[in-house]
């Protein structure tokens, strides 16, 4: 029996205003006897204008 089996997960989270972090992990493996796993991790840095954070800043108060 030949094959690959695998499987993936992503998480974003934006914990600032315009910035964000990105985690992507992935795990596969050949369906073969002397066959290993493996994987991969990436992780990542983004921009992303949030135009409610800029309604929010327009104000007197500032962030809430």
């Amino acid at each position: 029996m030949q094959g690959l089996f695998g499987g993936w997960v992503a998480l974003d989270v934006q914990p600032l205003c315009d910035w964000g972090i990105t985690l992507m992990g992935a795990v596969y493996k050949l369906a073969t006897k002397n066959s290993d796993g493996m994987g991969a991790l990436q992780i990542g840095v983004f921009y992303e204008p949030n135009a409610q954070c800029k309604r929010e800043r327009a104000t007197h108060f500032g962030l809430r």
